[in-house]
């Protein structure tokens, strides 16, 4: 329910042509079942004229695209991408690794959220779409 909610939030901003750029555990609010993002101070169009407009979140949950001033990128995917890895960590009930190369690797091959030992606890349905939200080729 909760990634269903924060989904619904962002596609929310997305189809009002918004993206948030700061998505992280710390920006994702509950209070009676209820999710809400917070922090919107990161928040852009979707279509940024120059890369110089663009500031960075935290980057444990940025997309690589965003780390690599990648201008094709859908800025909207780097959304999708942060809060995929928002759930994992909270599913594993761990923070994402601080070492950078072990960032860059999540990154570039992925992970196989099944390999996880506290990823055996949730369905094979939820691993798919976490999965699917953290794929690095969108």
């Amino acid at each position: 329910e909760m990634l269903k909610q924060a989904l619904l939030g962002l596609k929310s901003m997305h189809d009002g042509n918004m993206v948030h750029l700061d998505i992280k555990p710390d920006n994702l609010l509950m209070k009676e079942g209820d999710v809400k993002i917070a922090d919107l101070g990161l928040c852009r169009i979707t279509r940024i004229k120059k890369w110089s407009d663009l500031d960075e979140g935290d980057t444990r949950y940025l997309a690589k695209e965003v780390l690599n001033y990648n201008e094709s990128i859908d800025l909207t995917k780097a959304d999708i991408y942060s809060l995929g890895m928002s759930i994992f960590q909270g599913a594993i009930l761990e923070d994402l690794p601080n070492n950078a190369e072990h960032r860059l690797s999540i990154r570039s091959a992925g992970l196989n959220l099944r390999d996880i030992a506290q990823m055996q606890n949730y369905s094979e349905e939820f691993q798919d779409i976490i999965g699917q939200m953290i794929q690095p080729n969108w």
